[in-house]
């Protein structure tokens, strides 16, 4: 192999970027050749490519498709993250590369982000009733570290109340499967603090389509317990039940203990709603959207033995 230019003085900004003052090194890049046929995000160098930033010295990797935090990170962590901003051409490719040199593990979902791309356009910055800043934004494969966390700061109560049973851990096969959704039967909002690569979710949002009840998505929320009486909750509400009506769903439901006020307050500040009992001490909730959504003024609740 022959090479014909030294390292240059990209290594000398990188890391002169990162020993700054608030300085972050970056490494921002488009997501394929110019011709789109080849991904710039790669499984492994071609033989004989030269090395000029080491992946001690890169922070953040952005492209088109949003930005990797990649230092201090494991393998597995950086090549989600990686495969993550890739264009979504390539992001199956590059997962099963991953898989075949055990740098993933080798039942990490896929979700097809060529027809379930992530809504960007969902991003939003809000502020909670203390002044402090949250970002909400849709849930990505990304943050699996990050749920496993948000469930560990849970109290036994909330986790109770949440899966209607004890549940001790927050195992990568069962957090893949809430991260990884195609954002339109199966969606998650998060609430996080924090920038990029330091974020931390302090609540979550989530609705799955019910397959008993057509048009009819099951809600439920959860709340990190020092964030409580915030206001987080009715943001995280408004937030779900809006995509959930623009995804062309016609109402809400939920499955609570029918002592949970909490979040039967959350139900009737947007109107009225029915419900009925489905076991001993559960039962299930819900509304129409076209009954109660942006109606604050019509609080109230109206429990009925069946609506059927």
């Amino acid at each position: 192999f022959h090479f014909y230019s030294g390292i240059g003085g990209r290594l000398d900004f990188i890391r002169g970027a990162a020993m700054s003052k608030r300085g972050k090194s970056i490494i921002a890049l488009p997501s394929t050749t110019r011709d789109g046929k080849r991904s710039r995000i790669r499984a492994h160098l071609e033989e004989g490519a030269g090395v000029v930033a080491t992946r001690g010295d890169v922070q953040y990797v952005v492209t088109e498709y949003g930005i990797a935090y990649l230092h201090g990170k494991s393998i597995r962590e950086r090549a989600m993250a990686l495969i993550n901003i890739a264009h979504p051409m390539f992001r199956k490719q590059l997962l099963d590369e991953a898989k075949k040199h055990a740098y993933v593990y080798p039942d990490q979902i896929f979700i097809h982000t060529q027809y379930h791309a992530y809504p960007e356009e969902e991003e939003s910055r809000e502020a909670l009733k203390d002044g402090t800043p949250v970002t909400i934004r849709p849930i990505k494969p990304t943050d699996e570290p990050l749920l496993q966390d948000f469930f560990y700061s849970h109290s036994d109560e909330t986790v109770y109340r949440r899966y209607f049973r004890s549940v001790r851990s927050m195992p990568h096969s069962k957090a893949q499967t809430l991260v990884n959704l195609d954002y339109k039967d199966n969606m998650a909002f998060v609430a996080t603090i924090g920038e990029i690569g330091f974020e931390k979710i302090i609540g979550v949002a989530r609705y799955a389509k019910e397959k008993d009840h057509p048009g009819m998505v099951e809600v439920a929320y959860t709340i990190r317990e020092d964030y409580h009486r915030l206001g987080l909750g009715s943001i995280l509400q408004d937030r779900l039940e809006h995509y959930a009506k623009k995804m062309g769903f016609k109402g809400v439901a939920g499955y609570l203990f029918e002592d949970n006020v909490a979040m039967l307050r959350t139900f009737a500040r947007k109107g009225r709603y029915k419900g009925d009992v489905v076991s001993d001490g559960v039962i299930r909730v819900w509304r129409v959207f076209e009954e109660g959504v942006g109606r604050r003024e019509t609080r109230g609740r109206r429990m009925v033995s069946s609506p059927n």
